[in-house]
């Protein structure tokens, strides 16, 4: 029995065998998510608010020029108050001076008139002495001891006298004549108030000075405050754009020029 034969004794054909199916469609990429708005469009993400037109930045500048106008206001208010309270201390440290002063010299004349009569009486006393020496070396001795007797007796009134004085300030020259430092005992006296030593009203009269000049150079420099609001009102208000950026920006300098010179003008 041949192939081309089957059992059954029919003849089958000989046919191709049909291929593989094809493999199944890979799915499709899912669709890349959109980018944020703001990496898409990087001019839309700087760029400024809606409302911060020109006239809202001229709006805000006079609000800064209003503040600094009051803080300057109420600085030079400051300064004029120190400056009357500095006024007021300078009288009182010129009274304190004067009191001092006074009670100074009434001292120190007391005190001279003490020595006056010390000195007078020590040296009599002295030449007394000196006298009852010479008498007694000429065997007169009732004169001898008269001259004694007044001498302690002058000796006596000039320790009386002497009490009345700082000895610290006693000196002898050459010939045992008492010397008073009137100089160094003044300014003694002077330092031991303490209030009139460190009182110094002509320092206090400058400090007020400068506070009252301060003050007034601040006050002076307000119209110009006034006079930068004036021309940013304008700038705000205009319709040309050109004409509106030149007020608004001269009306800056102004009040920066004159915010910088009323706060720090003596500084420089």
């Amino acid at each position: 029995m041949s192939e081309s034969e089957n059992p059954a004794g029919g003849q089958q054909d000989d046919q191709p065998t049909p291929p593989p199916p094809p493999p199944p469609a890979a799915p499709l990429a899912a669709p890349a998510a959109p980018a944020d708005a703001a990496d898409a469009d990087p001019a839309r993400s700087t760029r400024r608010p809606d409302w911060l037109d020109s006239r809202a930045a001229i709006a805000i500048v006079i609000g800064l020029v209003s503040f600094t106008g009051a803080l300057v206001t109420w600085r030079a208010s400051g300064l004029s108050s120190s400056a009357t309270t500095a006024d007021r201390q300078s009288v009182l440290e010129t009274v304190i001076r004067q009191q001092n002063t006074v009670s100074v010299e009434t001292q120190l004349r007391f005190e001279e008139d003490a020595f006056a009569r010390f000195q007078a009486d020590s040296v009599n006393a002295t030449r007394l002495r000196s006298e009852a020496a010479d008498l007694r070396a000429a065997r007169d001795d009732v004169h001898a001891k008269q001259a004694d007797d007044d001498a302690n007796r002058l000796e006596k009134l000039a320790d009386v006298a002497v009490r009345d004085v700082n000895g610290g300030y006693i000196s002898y020259d050459e010939k045992s004549i008492p010397q008073f430092d009137e100089a160094n005992r003044r300014m003694a006296l002077q330092t031991e108030d303490e209030a009139a030593s460190q009182a110094n009203p002509d320092r206090t009269a400058a400090i007020a000075d400068r506070y009252r000049s301060r003050s007034q150079r601040m006050v002076t420099w307000l119209p110009v405050f006034i006079l930068a609001i004036v021309g940013l009102t304008i700038a705000q208000v205009s319709r040309r754009t050109a004409l509106r950026n030149l007020l608004a920006v001269a009306s800056t300098i102004v009040w920066l020029v004159a915010f910088s010179v009323a706060m720090f003008g003596d500084k420089a």
